[in-house]
C-alpha cells in the first residue's frame, strides 16, 4: 500500500494538493471578561496566502492579507514521514480526523434531517458547520461552545480511521471531501454534488456555497497512507 498522491502531511497540518489545513498560531484576545489566547485553524495555499483562519473561541477571518495573512500560513513547515498516532500531530477515529487541538469530523442523522460536517476545538464545541444543502453556519450562531454535536465528534474514540477515506489531491470524510479541484480551487463538497465553501489560492479568496462547480467527486479513492507503516520511519 503506498502513499496517497497528492498529500503529504507534517507537524499539525495536513497537505492536499497546493493547500495546507493546519493548526497555525495563536491570537490575543482583549476582552472585558478577561484576555486570553485563541488558537487557529487555517486554510492556506502554497502562494502563502491563507483564505481562512478558524479560533478556538469561535471567532472566523476570512480573505487574510498582508501580515494577517503571514500569521497562519504554515508553509514553513517541513512536510514530513510520522509516525502513526503521533500524539502532537495527526489522528484519526470514526469519521474524523484530528489535527493539533481541532477535529474535523462528520456527522450525519437522516431522521433528524441533517448532514454535516464540523469543525471542533476541544474546548468549543463547534466553530463551523458545513451543511449538505451548500449552507455556512458558524458555531458562534447558534451558542456552539456547549453543543451536543460538537460533543459527540469529541467522545469518539481515536483509533483506526473509519469513514475516512483517500485518494488524488482530497480527503473524504463521511460523505465530504476537502479538495484540491486544480491548484487554484479548494473545495468543500458533499456527495450530492454540491460545495458548501471555495477557496480560491492565487488571490487568497473565500466563497460561501452552495456552489455546483469544482467538486472533487468523481476522482476513485485510493487503497493508501497518509502515514507510512513505522519501520518506514527513521
Amino acid at each position: 500500500m503506498g502513499l496517497c498522491p497528492g498529500i503529504t502531511a507534517g507537524d499539525k497540518f495536513i497537505q492536499i494538493g497546493d493547500f495546507r489545513i493546519a493548526q497555525s498560531a495563536w491570537e490575543y484576545r482583549v476582552s472585558p471578561t478577561g484576555n486570553y489566547w485563541a488558537e487557529a485553524f487555517s486554510i492556506s495555499h502554497r502562494s502563502g496566502l491563507v483564505s481562512k483562519a478558524f479560533f478556538s473561541d469561535g471567532g472566523l477571518q476570512t480573505n487574510l492579507g498582508g501580515d494577517a495573512s503571514r500569521r497562519h500560513n504554515t508553509w514553513w513547515r517541513e512536510a514530513k514521514e510520522l509516525y502513526h498516532a503521533n500524539v502532537g500531530s495527526l489522528k484519526f477515529g470514526d469519521r474524523f480526523i484530528e489535527i493539533g487541538n481541532f477535529r474535523l469530523g462528520a456527522d450525519a442523522d437522516e431522521g433528524q434531517g441533517y448532514d454535516s460536517v464540523i469543525l471542533t476545538h476541544r474546548h468549543f464545541d463547534v466553530i463551523q458547520f458545513w451543511n449538505h444543502n451548500g449552507g455556512l453556519v458558524p458555531g458562534a450562531d447558534v451558542h456552539a461552545k456547549s453543543h451536543h454535536r460538537g460533543k459527540a465528534i469529541w467522545a469518539r474514540p481515536v483509533g483506526p480511521p473509519r469513514g475516512v477515506s483517500f485518494g488524488d489531491r482530497f480527503v473524504q470524510i463521511g460523505n465530504y471531501r476537502f479538495g484540491d479541484f486544480d491548484g487554484h480551487h479548494f473545495t468543500v463538497a458533499h456527495k450530492d454534488g454540491v460545495i458548501a465553501e471555495m477557496f480560491t489560492g492565487y488571490d487568497g479568496l473565500q466563497h460561501n456555497g452552495p456552489i455546483a462547480k469544482w467538486t472533487t467527486f468523481g476522482r476513485p479513492m485510493k487503497d493508501c497512507k497518509v502515514m507510512p507503516p513505522r519501520h518506514r520511519v527513521p
